[in-house]
C-alpha cells in the first residue's frame, strides 16, 4: 500500500512539473527585435526604399508621421509561436516601426519588430522570432547597398551620355519598372510569372484576406482592419498586373 502511495506522489509530481515548464515556457509579454542603419542619402530616399521593401514582404502602413512610419503585418488567426513550426514568417502578426533622422553625411534608420501581444511565444517560438527579424533586417540592408550601387552606375550612366537625366528608382518609387516588380513580390511572384500564374496567386490571396473570411471568428477589430487593408493592396496590385500583362480576351 504505501508503495502504491509512493508511485501516485510521484506521478503527480512528474505531471505537476510538466505544466509548471509548459508555463513557463511560454509568455505573453511582448516580443520585439530592432536594428539600425545609415546611408548616404537623404533620410526621404532611405524612407523611399525601406517603404518598398516593407510593402512588398507584406506590410500594410498604418500610419505615417514626421520622420516615423508604422506598419502591420500577418494573419490574425495565429495565436501562439510554441516552436520553429511550419508557419511562415510574413503570418506572425506583427507592428513594424520605421524611425528616420537626417544625419551628417547621409541618414539614419531604426527599424523595430514587435509581436502582437495576443501571440504567445516560447522560448524557441521567440528565438525563431529574432532569427527572422535579423534576417529581413538584413535583406532591407542589402536591398539599400543595391540601391546604392544602382545609382552610382546610373549617374556614370548620365554623365556619358552628355547629362541626360535619369530617375533613380531609390528617389521614385512609382516608376513603373519598381511598381510592376513590388507588385509581382506582393503576390510572391517573379518577373518571369505568367498571367496564369498572377491569376492563381490573387485567388489565393483573397481566400486568405478577404473580410468575409473572417466574419463569424471572432477576430479582434485592429486585426481585421489589418487583414482588410492587405486585401485592398492586393487587389489594387492585381489590377495594375492585369492593365500591364494584358488581360486574355476569356479571363
Amino acid at each position: 500500500m504505501g508503495l502504491l502511495v509512493f508511485i501516485l506522489i510521484v506521478a503527480a509530481a512528474a505531471q505537476g512539473w510538466k505544466w509548471v515548464r509548459r508555463q513557463q515556457d511560454s509568455t505573453s509579454v511582448n516580443v520585439r527585435w530592432s536594428n539600425e542603419l545609415t546611408a548616404p542619402i537623404s533620410a526621404a530616399a532611405l524612407r523611399t526604399i525601406l517603404r518598398r521593401f516593407l510593402v512588398t514582404r507584406g506590410c500594410t502602413v498604418l500610419e505615417t508621421k514626421d520622420g516615423f512610419d508604422i506598419y502591420g503585418r500577418g494573419d490574425p488567426q495565429v495565436r501562439s509561436i510554441p516552436c520553429e513550426r511550419d508557419i511562415g514568417w510574413r503570418e506572425v502578426p506583427m507592428v513594424l516601426g520605421a524611425m528616420f533622422q537626417e544625419r551628417p553625411g547621409g541618414a539614419w534608420a531604426k527599424v523595430t519588430f514587435n509581436a502582437l501581444s495576443t501571440v504567445q511565444f516560447s522560448a524557441a517560438g521567440t528565438d525563431f522570432f529574432w532569427r527572422q527579424a535579423r534576417a529581413e533586417f538584413e535583406d532591407a540592408l542589402a536591398l539599400v547597398n543595391h540601391v546604392l550601387r544602382e545609382d552610382a552606375e546610373a549617374q556614370k550612366r548620365d554623365s556619358a551620355a552628355n547629362g541626360n537625366e535619369r530617375r533613380s528608382c531609390a528617389a521614385e518609387n512609382d516608376e513603373r519598372g519598381c511598381v510592376y516588380d513590388a507588385d509581382l513580390e506582393m503576390l510572391g511572384l517573379r518577373r518571369d510569372a505568367t498571367w496564369e500564374q498572377v491569376q492563381a496567386a490573387y485567388r489565393d490571396a483573397c481566400r486568405k484576406y478577404h473580410p468575409d473570411r473572417l466574419n463569424g471568428q471572432n477576430v479582434e477589430p485592429h486585426l481585421v482592419e489589418l487583414a482588410v487593408e492587405r486585401f485592398k493592396e492586393v487587389s489594387a496590385a492585381y489590377q495594375r498586373l492585369k492593365d500591364r500583362l494584358g488581360q486574355p480576351q476569356h479571363a
